[in-house]
């Protein structure tokens, strides 16, 4: 594969797509205004009146022929899925319980000012192969590419899919899968949607998820490893094995606050934290060396 395909891969895995705001909140109403006949939306596909197209046709189809024809709202969040299976509503359920639950724990982790943030739509599927179909059609790369167990990803500023099963069939961490997407929504509000350095944006997600083992013996392979240079670390799936020891590191030696500036700046370490990025690579090392020593 490619540099330059791996690059966009490792790019949409947690996707940002900017929108433009509806001038209508009335899907239908924008696209007559327009002159569209689809769901080729001129404000693009999610600024579908989802509640709207439930409540009057009894469900919405995304692109990929899923059907979702339920949903639970909250404060901060709406949540839509099939009720095909009886489970699904539990959940759902739940799914809105933890976020609501976890949402001002990461807000004011990462200082995102609540005015900022947007209502997060929440796509639930209850296989992996749905959520896969539904992101080569709407994002044009195949999760089923990717060295990692895919079980979601965050798109645009304010959506969020997820499906209850991974590629095994096996139930996934529901609090661990939603923190952590929920993670990317938060930051983009705290740097207005800028692009991110991966190991920092995924090593952040993890990080407030608690979405990684990190025993003696993770910290022991990752040593005997050899620790990548920061650049391969935005080029591989390296990102999500190192990216949570980098941002613990950061926490634990110069704090939470230069964590933020970090995200803030796009991960410029020498401006940042007034070092060189080999002298911050040394310094992580030393980290990792120590907590085998405890």
């Amino acid at each position: 594969m490619s540099i330059i395909k791996k690059m966009f891969y490792c790019f949409l895995i947690c996707i940002f797509i900017s929108g433009c705001n509806s001038k209508s909140s009335n899907f239908n109403e924008v696209n007559q205004d327009e002159g569209i006949n689809s769901y080729d939306n001129v404000y693009g596909y999610d600024y579908i009146n989802k509640q709207e197209e439930i409540d009057k046709k009894g469900y919405f189809e995304d692109r990929a022929g899923n059907i979702f024809n339920e949903y639970l709202v909250s404060d901060h969040f709406e949540v839509y899925y099939n009720s095909n299976n009886q489970s699904n509503k539990l959940y759902a359920s739940n799914s809105i319980k933890i976020l609501e639950e976890e949402y001002y724990r990461v807000l004011e982790f990462l200082n995102v000012d609540e005015t900022k943030m947007p209502k997060v739509k929440i796509h639930m599927y209850d296989e992996y192969e749905k959520i896969r179909l539904a992101v080569i059609d709407e994002l044009k790369f195949d999760p089923d590419d990717m060295n990692i167990n895919f079980m979601g990803v965050s798109i645009k500023s304010d959506t969020i899919y997820f499906t209850i099963k991974d590629k095994s069939g096996y139930t996934i961490d529901l609090k661990r899968v939603l923190v952590h997407e929920f993670t990317h929504i938060a930051t983009m509000a705290l740097t207005g949607g800028n692009a991110q350095i991966d190991w920092l944006w995924e090593g952040t997600a993890k990080y407030l998820a608690q979405d990684r083992d990190y025993s003696k013996a993770y910290y022991k392979e990752m040593i005997e490893k050899g620790l990548p240079d920061l650049y391969i670390l935005n080029l591989s799936e390296g990102r999500y094995t190192y990216g949570y020891s980098m941002v613990e590191y950061i926490i634990k030696t110069y704090g939470r606050e230069k964590l933020i500036e970090l995200l803030v700046h796009q991960g410029d370490i020498d401006g940042v934290l007034n070092i060189k990025v080999d002298d911050f690579r040394n310094g992580w090392k030393v980290f990792l060396e120590e907590k085998l020593n405890f």
